[in-house]
């Protein structure tokens, strides 16, 4: 069934009556998010916060996207550019970050208010979800961690609220445009947007008010998206030896095990037949941590991990011949003597492997 076009008066009546409320409202979010800013010393802390800080001091400090000097795909470059850039005016303060982070949470809870409105014309709704979106204790939280969440959250309810102008008659080309460009922006944050901008195009196209248009448009919002990450693969390649968007390497284990690790004398083990090429039987105390970091001497391209219980390297898919790799700030690492022939024939398999390893995850940003 079709969505009935908007009528100004209906619309208007709403948002001008309601207007007062929701500007109070979005204070007092506002303020809640601000509120632990300025009382509470946040700084880097779990092991994707603290990657994140690496990432940011290498950019503003080199203006490379690298670890320890080394080109790294790591994760996604725009949070930590970002990061890096605030960091540059006040390298000694977390605050503008975290302040530009409240700021996008609270508008974020006003985007899904206005889409749940346009969507459904239920005031009910439309309150409901502005105040589960403004007020949930998750949510806020969120906005409190050194983490892409927020920016992610904000550029996706910003992009479905442009599409949502699809549903009238006369929806501006502009708004569907940024939509598009906003969404090729989100994979730069998270890849997992792949998964979401088939169904929401296909949505906006079904429930546009010109079907065949919405359609096409949705067809090339998807093909753009594609496209535009040809830039970053075309890079990973040339740096780390892969076309992956972020291949499964350097693993380290997670900040609990730190003390453990410092200092402790690992003996080389090879790595047992049975978990030569499992990617699923990773123990869970070792984190996604790097993924892909080119060696500076050499031909070839290096693969790392360490099992943060016995020592032993175990990497997936690869031989045994391990040798090892440096240690650094008490962290040990080692090195796969691969071909760039062997990474690029491998890449394939090392994708698939690092998607299946995102979906057995408990979603997260």
């Amino acid at each position: 069934m079709q969505t009935p076009p908007d009528t100004p008066h209906t619309l208007d009546r709403f948002s001008i009556r309601r207007a007062p409320l929701v500007f109070l409202l979005l204070l007092a979010g506002l303020g809640i998010r601000l509120y632990p800013v300025f009382q509470l010393d946040i700084e880097p802390r779990g092991d994707r916060e603290l990657l994140v800080s690496l990432l940011a001091d290498e950019w503003r400090s080199n203006w490379s996207y690298s670890l320890e000097g080394h080109p790294t795909a790591v994760m996604m470059p725009v949070y930590p550019v970002v990061v890096g850039l605030l960091r540059w005016v006040m390298p000694d303060s977390w605050t503008p970050l975290l302040v530009l982070q409240a700021l996008l949470g609270t508008l974020a809870a006003w985007f899904v208010f206005r889409i749940a409105w346009r969507i459904s014309r239920i005031p009910g709704v439309a309150w409901g979800t502005f105040f589960l979106c403004l007020f949930y204790p998750p949510l806020i939280l969120l906005g409190l961690k050194i983490e892409p969440g927020m920016l992610y959250a904000f550029s996706l309810a910003f992009g479905i609220w442009l599409l949502s102008f699809t549903l009238v008659r006369t929806a501006p080309l502009a708004h569907i445009l940024l939509a598009a460009f906003l969404f090729m922006g989100v994979i730069y944050l998270s890849p997992k947007i792949l998964i979401l901008i088939p169904f929401l195009a296909v949505w906006a196209g079904l429930k546009s008010y010109d079907r065949l248009t919405g359609m096409l448009g949705a067809f090339a919002l998807c093909l753009a998206c594609i496209v535009c990450l040809m830039p970053w693969m075309a890079r990973n390649f040339i740096s780390t030896g892969g076309s992956f968007l972020s291949p499964p390497a350097l693993w380290l284990p997670s900040s609990r095990a730190w003390p453990m690790l410092e200092g402790h004398q690992f003996t080389l083990q090879p790595t047992p037949p049975d978990r030569m090429n499992r990617f699923v039987t990773m123990p869970d105390s070792m984190r996604f941590f790097s993924r892909s970091v080119k060696q500076p001497r050499g031909c070839g391209e290096g693969f790392f991990c360490v099992d943060s219980h016995s020592g032993s390297p175990h990497i997936p898919g690869c031989c045994p011949e391990l040798v090892p790799a440096g240690r650094g700030e008490g962290r040990l690492a080692w090195k796969v003597p691969w071909s760039t022939e062997a990474c690029f024939s491998r890449s394939l398999f090392h994708y698939c492997c690092w998607f299946w390893w995102e979906l057995r995850q408990p979603f997260s940003i």
